[in-house]
C-alpha cells in the first residue's frame, strides 16, 4: 500500500511539472505598428492592414522567441466582398489563417518586447461583409487536443500566453480596447465584452 501511495504521489508531481509555465506575454491583433490600437473602421476600396504581434515580457523571456503557436478566430476568406492577404514575419510557417493549429518559427531567436508574427491585409469591396463589431481573435491551438496559445523561448521551452481581441467597425469603444484575456477574468467579465 505504501508503494502505491508513493507511486501515485510521484506520478502526480511529474504531471504537475509537465504543464507549461506562463510567459506573462500576449499574442494579439492590432491596427497600428505600435500595438496599441485594437479596432479599425473598414473603408471601401482602400487597402488596410492589421498587425499580429507577440508582446513579450522580457523578464520571463529575456533571450528571445523562437516560435509561437495558436489559432486565428473569425478571419474571413477572400471573396466578392473582401480580399484578404497575409505577409508572415518568417518563412517557417505551418498552417494558415484558417487552421486549427498555426505555428511560425524563426531560425534565430527574435529579441525585444514586440515580435511581428505577420501582417494581414484587407481590401474591402462591399462594407456589408463585416457589419458592426466584427471580431477577430487569437484562440487556443488544437492538435488532437487543446494545446493553448504558446510562445517558445530560446531554449525551446513552451510557455503559455495571453491573447487580446480586435474589432472592425466598433460601435461601443469601451468594449473595443486591447483588454487581455486572462484566466483571472471571470466568465461574466468575458461575456460583458461581447
Amino acid at each position: 500500500m505504501k508503494k502505491m501511495i508513493i507511486l501515485m504521489a510521484v506520478l502526480c508531481l511529474s504531471v504537475g511539472t509537465a504543464v507549461a509555465q506562463h510567459s506573462n506575454s500576449t499574442i494579439g491583433i492590432f491596427a497600428d505598428e505600435a500595438a496599441t490600437i485594437c479596432e479599425l473602421d473598414l473603408l471601401v476600396y482602400v487597402a488596410q492592414s492589421v498587425y499580429v504581434y507577440a508582446l513579450i515580457n522580457e523578464t520571463t523571456i529575456p533571450s528571445g522567441v523562437t516560435a509561437v503557436e495558436f489559432q486565428f478566430g473569425n478571419v474571413p476568406t477572400s471573396g466578392p466582398n473582401v480580399q484578404v492577404s497575409v505577409t508572415w514575419g518568417s518563412s517557417l510557417v505551418i498552417g494558415d489563417l484558417w487552421s486549427e493549429d498555426f505555428s511560425i518559427a524563426w531560425g534565430e531567436p527574435v529579441t525585444g518586447s514586440m515580435v511581428l508574427i505577420g501582417t494581414l491585409g484587407f481590401f474591402t469591396i462591399n462594407a456589408d461583409w463585416a457589419g458592426s463589431d466584427y471580431r477577430l481573435s487569437i484562440l487556443d491551438a488544437f492538435e488532437g487536443a487543446v494545446i493553448g496559445k504558446l510562445i517558445v523561448d530560446h531554449e525551446y521551452n513552451e510557455l503559455d500566453a495571453y491573447s487580446s481581441g480586435f474589432v472592425f467597425n466598433c460601435t461601443a469603444p469601451e468594449t473595443c480596447n486591447c483588454d487581455v484575456a486572462t484566466q483571472a477574468k471571470s466568465w461574466g467579465e468575458v461575456k460583458a465584452l461581447y
